[in-house]
């Protein structure tokens, strides 16, 4: 909300909330299941505000699983759904900047969800779609060797 509407007031912010909610997750116990939701709601809100370039650094932590989801079973059970989902949005996002070790885990986290019988039919569609989303940015990175794009594309 503050977000929105006030958006002068919060700009010097920019860099500053990202890192903020990262932080929070980290330092959030692993079982604390309705903090760690209302906070992914709140970051997946964020998301769709201009605030949503300060999460671009932050991509390497959100790629943990720990940090993301949390260590508890309950956490790990309930979360998923919301936390991939998010997770989809902003690699959609930062997608033609991430580099080749951000594809690999990317690619490896979404193709695992594809096969996981645990999860919804929306959740491996998403996967799906951010996996074929990825081979027009993989094939368009000009800072990437011919041989790196092919090793991530074609897993043997």
């Amino acid at each position: 909300y503050l977000l929105r509407h006030f958006r002068e007031l919060m700009d010097q912010y920019k860099v500053k909330i990202p890192k903020s909610i990262v932080q929070v997750l980290a330092a959030c116990p692993g079982d604390a299941v309705a903090s760690r939701k209302e906070l992914l709601v709140a970051t997946k809100n964020i998301l769709n505000t201009e605030f949503r370039q300060g999460f671009y650094d932050q991509i390497q932590m959100f790629l943990d699983e720990k940090v993301l989801i949390g260590t508890g079973r309950a956490a790990y059970e309930t979360l998923r759904p919301l936390a991939y989902s998010f997770l989809a949005e902003l690699v959609h996002h930062v997608r033609s900047a991430l580099n080749h070790n951000q594809f690999s885990l990317i690619i490896y986290i979404f193709s695992t969800n594809v096969h996981d019988p645990s999860l919804s039919y929306v959740i491996k569609t998403t996967s799906v779609r951010l996996l074929a989303n990825l081979v027009e940015s993989i094939y368009h990175k000009a800072d990437m060797k011919d041989e790196e794009k092919r090793q991530l594309l074609v897993r043997k």
